[in-house]
């Protein structure tokens, strides 16, 4: 088995995957991997010496050129969505900052985050967006993850944090000076 580091989802996560493909991946090799959020595409960036204590995920295979055709595809489809979240933002009046959507690369999670915020009004526009879409949505609002991390000494040995990304709120090295989200929420 092989350990190696990688950078996934659309904020940049970085965690340690472990593989028991027996192929040697080099920095920069696309893969398509398994973590707690779903199937998604991941950009190795070191193999790992140590067996590491905590494990984001397991490599499933390269990248191979019918994943570039889905990711292709699923970038269409995010930017669709977003402009589909904006526009009922825009016509129920809601003043919450949409800044991105991402949609994975197993097709059924599609993550909307928010700066601010999240009330009802917004839970009930991202239920009906799932209705439409017909996917599972999840949101995660991130303007707290950005002043504070997941708590005191996030980002240090004292925390739940890891060397590579904090295990309780995602973010990836010190807290204070990354851009982050926090739990997921349906």
């Amino acid at each position: 088995m092989s350990y190696y580091f990688a950078r996934y989802g659309t904020q940049g996560h970085v965690g340690v995957f472990e593989s028991r493909l027996g192929v040697a991946f080099q920095h920069g090799a696309k893969v398509v991997c398994h973590t707690e959020r779903g199937t998604e595409a991941a950009l190795v960036l070191n193999q790992v010496e140590n067996e590491a204590a905590e494990v984001a995920g397991t490599i499933l295979r390269p990248f191979t050129h019918n994943d570039e055709l889905l990711a292709e595809r699923l970038q269409r489809y995010q930017g669709r969505a977003f402009a589909s979240c904006s526009q009922v933002l825009r016509d129920r009046g809601i003043d919450v900052p949409l800044i991105d959507v991402e949609q994975l690369h197993d097709g059924e999670n599609l993550f909307f985050y928010f700066l601010g915020e999240v009330d009802s009004s917004l839970e009930t526009v991202l239920e009906e967006l799932a209705d439409c879409y017909g996917k599972k949505i999840r949101f995660r609002q991130f303007a707290e993850k950005l002043a504070s991390g997941c708590g005191p000494n996030c980002g240090t040995g004292e925390s739940k944090c890891s060397t590579g990304a904090c295990s309780s709120c995602g973010i990836s090295g010190k807290c204070s000076t990354s851009a982050a989200s926090g739990p997921a929420m349906h």
